[in-house]
């Protein structure tokens, strides 16, 4: 399964390093391939929480640590590009994202603060351990801040292919169209340490 293709504008922007093969995953979830049903499959129900503050509608699922005194949380998100059905980001932070309330978020053991992705990425890291373990230039940097993105575009699938074409009412895709897969990993840091992996990815036309 992968998200909806969507027509879209990228602004160009010059991309450091080759994209990573796999897309890191979480708990056996991944961006772009993962259903918000698999999501709750995997960790258990949860609410879905909509929110439409940005203009645009997202659908989030939210899990958070057993232990009171563990803040760790992990959101999932879905909206346009997914279809509001297919994954297309998730966030492992210490705390709560402002749009969401507590009461919102399903407790879950293996959310803790020593859950890693499968980068082996974790909370609490140091900015250099972080940068390393991702290994690419990232195309942001401040002391509370390393942005990393990757574009790769190539010919649709046949699924895509039809996929587009159903979008259009019937009319196939014109030659030398190209699907362009853009990868996003967001770290974020306060007093030098990581309180934030965000990773996203989608697929546009």
């Amino acid at each position: 399964m992968t998200g909806t293709l969507v027509p879209i504008l990228i602004a160009g922007i010059a991309l450091a390093a080759a994209q990573p093969t796999l897309v890191p995953s979480v708990i056996g979830l991944v961006p772009n391939v993962s259903s918000l049903e698999e999501v709750r499959n995997r960790l258990g129900e949860t609410p879905t929480v909509e929110d439409v503050s940005s203009g645009e509608r997202v659908l989030r699922l939210c899990y958070v640590a057993e232990r009171e005194r563990d803040p760790t949380s992990l959101v999932f998100e879905s909206g346009f590009e997914g279809g509001w059905s297919v994954m297309s980001e998730y966030a492992l932070r210490t705390g709560l994202p402002k749009q969401i309330h507590s009461d919102a978020c399903a407790k879950n053991k293996s959310v803790n603060r020593g859950l890693s992705i499968s980068n082996r990425l974790r909370l609490g890291l140091s900015r250099n351990q972080a940068a390393r373990l991702v290994g690419s230039t990232p195309i942001l940097r401040s002391e509370s801040r390393l942005l990393y993105q990757w574009r790769r575009e190539s010919p649709p699938t046949p699924e895509q292919q039809a996929a587009l074409q159903q979008a259009h009412n019937g009319v196939p895709p014109p030659p030398g169209t190209l699907i362009i897969n853009v990868r996003l990993i967001d770290l974020r840091f306060d007093a030098g340490k990581l309180v934030e992996i965000r990773v996203r990815e989608t697929e546009v036309l």
